[in-house]
């Protein structure tokens, strides 16, 4: 009992410290001192907790990940490339509406934490002036993550399918009935409130496709050097070497001397996103450690839940309370297992969405703390048009349970 009250004091504070607009990373600091402080963790296990959170190698390597996504965007910003990118887009698409969630989509196959920040801008070049910026915020993040984290590449998509035992693919083409839902719910509640812009007819579409294709390349480039890396086996740093190395070739391409070279590293640099991931990773590290989350089965069968409940409820927990998707997998699937899981594939697929939308309501998800950052707007206002979205998609993941069970 004293544990429930503790937690729902901790969310309290939580949602009061957001609406204050606190540096997400603090808030996950004092949240992971009130679990330790709920859970009566011993001093050196709570302190093991912070340092492997603040000093992992996954830390490191998502801070260095967020550091170069960002380093990319403004050198193709300063150069104009962005600007290209919209608009050529725009004419060959004859609708800004339909670049301004086309190009998220494409970003968002690269399964990069953070990944958001990099279509913010051309997003932004896509609507007009006079569309709200929660608006804009919306279709960025929501197109962002159309794919719902099931595109083959995603890592998240890959363990989930070794927990269940099938093969990836086979997972990823039963979550494509749940993209589609999820592009028709973002086309309703955010592409069709962007003010229609007139494009000008420009015949010349070959003109066109090639100043999209010369100036897109370096986004192409790190995704197909990353796939490469990924089948030679190099998996733990393989997206940072490809942006790095995007960046060194965009670098002698549009003949960056010492002096922009420092100028470029040093506006990139944010101390506050590097202090919001080391907030997040640090939670997780307690949550973990705390082993909270591991009553939610006693309680489970304490309370008789349904097992179609439990599919949608855990995945949904571990997704909101990490704002990760490999993380929420980890939580939540080998839990499942016991109650049937990896029985039917729609179960499994189910649980896989529950995750995704715990993900996209998560005020820890980094996409969505970038985007509400770049847009100048809440982050209280973007999670709020999300949460209603999301409650469209728990509809369709509803309906998929009474048709499979």
């Amino acid at each position: 009992m004293g544990t429930t009250i503790g937690i729902f004091l901790m969310v309290g504070i939580t949602v009061y410290l957001l609406r204050k607009r606190v540096n997400i990373g603090l808030i996950m600091l004092i949240d992971s001192a009130c679990i330790i402080f709920i859970q009566g963790m011993p001093f050196d296990a709570a302190v093991n907790a912070f340092v492997k959170g603040g000093l992992s190698s996954k830390t490191i390597g998502l801070m260095l990940i967020v550091y170069l996504i960002m380093m990319l965007e403004m050198m193709m910003r300063k150069k104009g490339m962005i600007q290209e990118i919209t608009d050529s887009l725009k004419h060959l698409l004859r609708s800004n509406r339909k670049a301004a969630a086309l190009l998220p989509m494409v970003i968002g196959m690269l399964p990069s934490p953070g990944g958001a920040r990099l279509s913010c801008p051309m997003v932004e070049e896509m609507t007009g002036e006079s569309d709200g910026q929660s608006i804009k915020a919306f279709v960025n993040f929501w197109f962002r993550h159309a794919w719902r984290d099931g595109f083959i590449l995603y890592p998240g998509l890959i363990i989930a399918a070794e927990i269940i035992e099938v093969d990836s693919l086979y997972l990823c083409l039963h979550i494509i009935p749940f993209m589609l839902i999820a592009i028709l719910i973002g086309i309703f509640l955010g592409v069709l409130k962007i003010k229609k812009e007139k494009i000008e007819d420009v015949p010349n579409d070959k003109e066109d496709v090639k100043k999209f294709m010369i100036n897109f390349f370096p986004i192409l480039f790190v995704i197909g050097l990353y796939m490469l890396l990924l089948g030679l086996g190099l998996r733990n740093y393989g997206l940072q070497i490809a942006c790095l190395a995007t960046i060194v070739i965009l670098m002698i391409w549009k003949k960056y001397n010492g002096v922009q070279i420092r100028e470029v590293m040093k506006q990139a640099f944010s101390p506050k996103f590097l202090f919001i991931i080391l907030g997040v990773m640090v939670f997780k590290e307690v949550l973990f450690a705390s082993q909270i989350l591991d009553r939610l089965p006693e309680m489970a069968e304490k309370y008789h839940i349904s097992k179609f409940l439990l599919f949608i409820i855990l995945p949904y927990i571990g997704g909101f309370s990490t704002g990760i998707m490999v993380s929420a997998v980890s939580i939540a699937f080998p839990i499942l297992l016991p109650f049937g899981l990896a029985d039917n594939i729609w179960y499994g697929t189910i649980a896989f969405i529950a995750a995704t939308t715990g993900i996209m309501t998560s005020p820890l998800h980094l996409c969505a703390v970038m985007t509400s950052d770049y847009f100048s707007v809440s982050l209280n206002r973007v999670l709020f048009r999300t949460m209603l979205a999301e409650s469209l998609m728990m509809l369709a993941v509803i309906a998929t349970i009474f048709l499979v069970s």
